[in-house]
């Protein structure tokens, strides 16, 4: 009669260090590592091809979860000494690059775009005039940027959040009034 194949589906649990899966600890016998050899060839012997290639996947599995777990106590290791040793002090970081910021016609002659750093705003005619005769008013260029922060924030909301501007003290409001007062007039 023949042997009736098996298909063996299993799913592996990697047990913490010492105990069972039901969290106990587990009793390791004394046993030799050179007998435990001898009695896995000798049972070797007596499985086919299908359950060994089984426990070599087992073996490579084990084998694997051991790696992994030296890479996270090497790992929780390092996090560990760096608590101990203290906060770690850094260079200073050098300043920024001056963003560029800049107001640019865009296409047709009422249409512009305002540049700031990677974001590129549109702006048609009346609006621009609107921004012109407010730095045109400004006694100077911080009044004109608490100024024009203000219309943005009634006006053109998305200016501010697109462009990242924060606040009336924003260094780029200071440049887009110096390029409005220096590029255009009211006509």
């Amino acid at each position: 009669m023949a042997r009736k194949k098996t298909t063996r589906k299993t799913v592996t649990v990697k047990k913490a260090a010492g105990k069972s899966p039901d969290g106990k600890p587990i009793q390791k016998k004394a046993a030799p590592i050179k007998s435990s050899r001898n009695e896995l060839i000798t049972l070797l012997d007596q499985l086919n091809g299908e359950e060994i290639n089984w426990l070599i996947t087992q073996a490579k599995t084990m084998v694997y979860n051991q790696k992994v777990d030296e890479v996270n106590k090497a790992a929780q290791n390092l996090v560990d000494s760096k608590k101990r040793s203290g906060p770690i002090k850094s260079k200073p970081k050098p300043s920024p690059a001056p963003e560029k910021v800049d107001i640019v016609q865009a296409g047709g002659p009422k249409n512009f775009n305002i540049l700031l750093g990677n974001a590129r705003l549109f702006l048609n005619l009346n609006e621009l005039k609107s921004m012109v005769k407010i730095a045109e008013a400004a006694d100077n260029p911080g009044d004109a940027a608490g100024r024009l922060f203000r219309w943005c924030r009634k006006e053109r909301n998305d200016i501010l959040i697109d462009g990242g501007i924060a606040g009336p003290s924003d260094s780029r409001l200071r440049l887009i009034f110096k390029i409005l007062k220096d590029r255009y007039t009211v006509g």
